[in-house]
């Protein structure tokens, strides 16, 4: 099963694929399903059942004509995890926390200050942290479960890490120092982090391994590797991480290769475009339209 967020007469429901592109809207009044991501991770075997039995009376609408919400909560962490260079190059890795202020959903729009320079976008295949990791008395931390995947637009712009920095391609803020390090900002902005539509769920048997990722803009897909290319194991990435960010169930945690910004020949401005758009095979496609403000 695939379940995304969508709000439905006024308040936030529960989406279900059911056809190419219509979903059916449970978690409503009187079905008896959940409608928040975090209960259903908490009870997802009564959840699945639940919503089984729901679909049968649930009202269908088209995708185009819902209106999409982030698939998690904004009380949900959002880690990233990107690597430097292509997946055969890979070697370091890079780990901020993305403001829950950047989190929009599908189709919601991606808004581009002038003021930040190039725009450019990771597509990442995020996690969803199932349940929180546990210690045990011998101190040894049991498996993190993850309770599904989904696409995640990792957003950045560059030249808001030295805003103070004179760069025309990269961009400049006025009045801040050229030394401050402003990380928060380019990779945290309102809007640089769309999540969804759809998380795939354990019942699905979906295998990361043999999906690929891809970013397409102006029907140029500029950006694609495959999950099977990562330098390490999904799990033994989130323990490492867990090490030092404690992962609560709803928790996102996403992982993406460096877009090379240096090389302008080579990615998409998203500042230039109306679109943007990740695919992740056998996940669902994620679609935000982009608006220069």
């Amino acid at each position: 099963m695939k379940i995304g967020c969508v709000r439905y007469e006024g308040d936030t429901r529960i989406a279900i694929p059911v056809a190419e592109d219509a979903v059916a809207i449970v978690g409503r009044s009187g079905d008896g399903c959940p409608n928040q991501v975090a209960e259903i991770i908490s009870d997802w075997p009564g959840a699945s059942f639940r919503f089984r039995e729901a679909l049968v009376h649930a009202p269908v609408i088209s995708m185009d004509k819902a209106d999409w919400l982030p698939p998690v909560t904004t009380r949900s962490r959002i880690t990233t995890v990107t690597f430097d260079g292509m997946a055969d190059q890979a070697a370091a890795a890079t780990i901020a926390i993305k403001a829950r202020s950047s989190l929009i959903g599908h189709r919601q729009t991606v808004r581009i200050k002038r003021i930040f320079g190039a725009v450019f976008s990771r597509p990442a295949l995020a996690v969803v942290i199932g349940s929180s990791a546990l210690t045990s008395s011998s101190a040894e931390k049991q498996p993190l479960s993850i309770f599904g995947y989904t696409a995640m637009n990792d957003i950045t712009a560059p030249g808001l890490r030295r805003a103070g920095r004179a760069n025309d391609f990269l961009g400049y803020i006025p009045k801040v120092s050229a030394d401050v390090d402003m990380l928060a900002m380019y990779n945290g902005t309102d809007t640089f982090g769309p999540l969804g539509p759809f998380i795939v769920l354990p019942d699905e048997n979906f295998e990361p391994d043999d999906s690929t990722v891809s970013c397409t803009t102006a029907g140029h897909t500029y950006a694609r590797w495959s999950v099977a290319k990562l330098p390490h194991s999904i799990p033994d990435m989130l323990t490492a991480i867990s090490d030092f960010i404690r992962l609560d169930p709803g928790d996102v945690v996403a992982f993406a290769f460096e877009t090379n910004a240096k090389n302008t020949d080579a990615v998409a401005d998203l500042a230039e475009l109306a679109e943007v758009a990740v695919d992740i095979s056998g996940v669902c496609s994620l679609q935000n339209p982009i608006e220069r403000c």
